[in-house]
């Protein structure tokens, strides 16, 4: 799968998005193992998402939502 060049903001956005997910993921004392088992992804897709390296969709953005029983709209909330 080819990436997309991303400006500097797109990668400053992704990886806030990425910390919030993780925070709610150790928030729910859930593993990248864990989550990768309820949302069919590679362990290694969610450390992606994790890491601002690969942008979720807005479908799997709800999905990890509903997995952590928290709001989309705080994945978006700045963490740094």
């Amino acid at each position: 799968m080819k990436r997309k060049i991303r400006s500097e903001e797109e990668k400053t956005i992704l990886k806030k998005i990425g910390c919030n997910l993780k925070a709610e993921r150790v928030r729910k004392n859930l593993s990248a193992v864990d989550v990768a088992g309820l949302t069919g992804l590679t362990t290694a897709t969610i450390h992606y998402y994790e890491k601002g390296e690969l942008a979720p969709s807005a479908i799997m953005i709800e999905k990890l939502a509903d997995i952590y029983n928290c709001n989309i709209n705080d994945f978006f909330i700045l963490c740094f």
